[in-house]
């Protein structure tokens, strides 16, 4: 349980510096056919670890673990095409945009690492109890 709150409070952190960062950048954003949606997408980071938290009780462990998992991957998907743009542009101006994108799929890939953890000890208690 702390261990949700913990990344509950890092990925809202997180999702808000993201969110400003984007603000910041967003002429970049456009003049490089980028998405300002990227920064929508981090708004679900925070929502994974309290859905681990209350869907296992109500869906059981592997529906919650695939709803949570897409609080992570459309942000993962987003970040990689954003990340390619602008480290392709070759010029200095998208430095603190290609970091904004690398912070994104840093936080989805954190998510996506948070939910295995979760997914191996839980199928880890299945088999000693059983």
């Amino acid at each position: 349980m702390i261990v949700n709150i913990a990344f509950f409070i890092g990925f809202v952190v997180l999702a808000f510096r993201v969110v400003k960062s984007v603000k910041e950048e967003s002429e970049i954003f456009l003049e490089f056919d980028q998405k300002r949606s990227i920064a929508a997408t981090t708004l679900l980071f925070p929502f994974g670890p309290i859905l681990l938290l209350i869907l296992p009780s109500i869906l059981g462990w592997l529906p919650s673990v695939i709803v949570t998992s897409l609080c992570y991957f459309p942000a993962w998907i987003s970040s990689r095409k954003a990340i390619s743009a602008f480290d392709r542009s070759g010029t200095s101006r998208t430095n603190k945009a290609l970091s904004t994108s690398n912070h994104i799929f840093g936080g989805a890939l954190l998510g996506m690492i948070y939910i295995a953890i979760y997914l191996v000890f839980t199928v880890f208690s299945i088999g000693i109890s059983n």
